[in-house]
């Protein structure tokens, strides 16, 4: 699979039209760069310290900083904002890392409210949200109340990542305005917790293929991984297969009988 192939998966530079008007320049990069080696490093280099911040830094989860994503302050002329979108899609080779987000609110105020972000309790206890991937993003969104749904996008103008097709989505399109007071973690209930992981479980069967056998990471795009995954699960489960236990060795022995995964 070529370079540039991969690198357009999850792009938004190809989209900068659809997301900002003349007079809508600018805004935050949202880069959950915990997710390649060195990118934290090279993000440091690209922007000045006051443009650039880890969202883990005074946190709960500050122990774990080398995963931190950033969150970097664009500039607000367009044919900069041209540039660093471009660079930005090229540093996050073609993974669902990347959003962008605008809101009214100073960047210290909106780095606030993600923070108030990153605890998600199910089941009576508190996890890390990695919603900076935006696949999880995506995923935990779509299982959201609406009151849910404006404690996390409400207070900002948009949050635009790319879905795996390659289509531009405005995840705080219906909820834009709003205010948004986080001060306590998303609690999920048990139905919610269900359908989340239902939603994520070819995410998680696709990072551990990826791990097993190289050449699913190397010959197929993010977007297709998923895909591949998706279609798996649902032909495991049309053959009563226990997911826990014979899932993932099926799903590595599918993947091999393809092909170009032999090469």
């Amino acid at each position: 699979m070529s370079a540039s192939r991969k690198c357009l998966s999850y792009a938004l530079s190809p989209h900068s039209e659809t997301i900002w008007k003349e007079d809508e320049a600018g805004g935050l990069a949202l880069i959950d760069a915990g997710q390649i080696n060195g990118l934290a490093t090279r993000l440091r280099k690209l922007y000045q310290p006051e443009k650039c911040f880890l969202l883990y830094e005074d946190t709960f989860a500050e122990n774990v900083a080398e995963l931190s994503p950033m969150l970097v302050e664009l500039s607000s002329d367009p044919h900069q904002l041209a540039l660093e979108l471009r660079d930005l899609d090229g540093l996050c080779a073609g993974l669902p890392i990347l959003a962008l987000i605008q809101t009214h609110q100073s960047t210290a105020q909106w780095l606030r409210h993600l923070r108030s972000l990153l605890r998600l309790q199910m089941d009576g206890s508190e996890y890390l949200w990695r919603f900076a991937d935006t696949q999880m993003l995506q995923a935990t969104s779509s299982i959201l109340t609406p009151e849910q749904r404006i404690a996390v996008f409400g207070g900002c103008r948009s949050w635009w990542i790319v879905t795996a097709d390659g289509t531009p989505k405005d995840m705080a399109f219906s909820t834009a305005k709003q205010n948004a007071e986080t001060t306590q973690p998303l609690r999920l209930d048990a139905s919610q917790e269900h359908a989340l992981l239902t939603q994520i479980a070819p995410f998680m069967l696709a990072s551990q293929l990826r791990s097993m056998d190289a050449r699913f990471n190397n010959q197929l795009t993010h977007a297709e991984q998923s895909t591949f995954s998706a279609k798996c699960i649902e032909d495991a489960r049309g053959e009563f297969l226990d997911e826990d236990t014979e899932l993932l060795s099926w799903a590595l022995s599918k993947w091999q009988e393809v092909p170009h995964a032999q090469d």
